[in-house]
Order: structure tokens, then sequence, then C-alpha cells
């Protein structure tokens, strides 16, 4: 095999001049190829960053944004969080209620059919503020997707302007994990 020098303002085209495994004391998988099933990454991010929404419109929560970098363009990404959250109402005899969903490249990705109502109390003549409450769900996005950078985001919303729902209050933790699968 001949080796030949690259001057600074020259380049090889990877796509068609370059075969084989990059090993993997060079960064590579010493992969050429991957078995369906097969995990390919995890990435996670943490945050305690303080978000408080009010209202009807989705809203991103602080901190619970990842981007990740496919390995293989035919991918599905397994997509997980966990949320720490005070509910909070203003409305005599109500239930607040909340919902959360994923977002991806800024698109909703799924969305709950049903509210994930709290019934935390009876229904009585007063407002009430509630304890702090820990959420977790998933999803396995199989749309297609290229080898560009994905960014993954958590949204929450509640059901109405009398309510206010305040993720990682007194810098508790929430997390966003997301798993590439071939």
């Amino acid at each position: 095999m001949a080796i030949t020098r690259i001057g600074p303002n020259q380049s090889i085209n990877l796509a068609s001049n370059i075969t084989g495994t990059l090993a993997t004391g060079n960064g590579g998988t010493g992969a050429t190829s991957f078995t369906a099933g097969k995990l390919l990454q995890v990435q996670q991010v943490s945050t305690s960053t303080q978000t408080a929404i009010n209202g009807t419109t989705w809203t991103d929560i602080g901190g619970l944004e990842l981007t990740i970098t496919p390995i293989i363009s035919s991918s599905k990404f397994f997509i997980t969080c966990d949320v720490a959250f005070r509910l909070e109402t203003t409305a005599s005899l109500t239930e607040p209620n909340s919902n959360l969903r994923f977002t991806k490249d800024g698109s909703a990705l799924w969305t709950e059919v049903t509210w994930g109502g709290f019934a935390l109390r009876s229904a009585s003549a007063r407002t009430d503020t509630f304890g702090i409450i820990r959420d977790s769900r998933n999803f396995l996005d199989t749309n297609s997707h290229s080898t560009s950078d994905i960014v993954y985001k958590v949204q929450g919303v509640t059901e109405g302007s009398s309510e206010k729902i305040t993720f990682n209050e007194s810098n508790i933790t929430s997390r966003l994990h997301v798993m590439e699968i071939a």
C-alpha cells in the first residue's frame, strides 16, 4: 500500500477513498457492521435548573436537552426521562394536571393523549401546593434520520392557567437519557 502525503489545502474523499476498519486503539469501534438490537451509545444529561410553567403552552424544561450524533442512519433511539416537579393550583375544587413530552429537532415526538393528573388531595374549598413529585416517561423513536446531530428535549405543560408546575425546585435533579440501538 502506497502512502501519499497530503498538503495543507488538499483533502481525501472519505466516502470513496477509505475502506476498512479503524482500530479501537485509534478511536474506532473495531466494527464494520452492527447487528440489530446492539446498544451503540448512551448519552445522559442531568440538571437542577429550575423551570416554572404556568399555562397551556408546551415549554422546554431547562437543562433537559441532549444532542446525539447517530453512529448509523438506521438506528432507533430509546429516550427516557426522570423529572422532579411541584404542582400548584389557585383554583378551588380542582386537581392540577400536567403533562410531559419529548421533542426531536423542535418537533413533538410523542404527547400522551390523556393528562397526567395527580390525585393528591380530595376536593376542598382551598388552593394547594403539592409536595415534590417524580415522574418518568420513555419513548422509542423509530423515525428515519441521517447521521447528522439530533437534538432531543423534554417539555412540560399544565392543563389550565390556574395551575403552575415548577421543575427541579430546591436543587433536585432531573435526567434525560438517549440510547442508540442498531
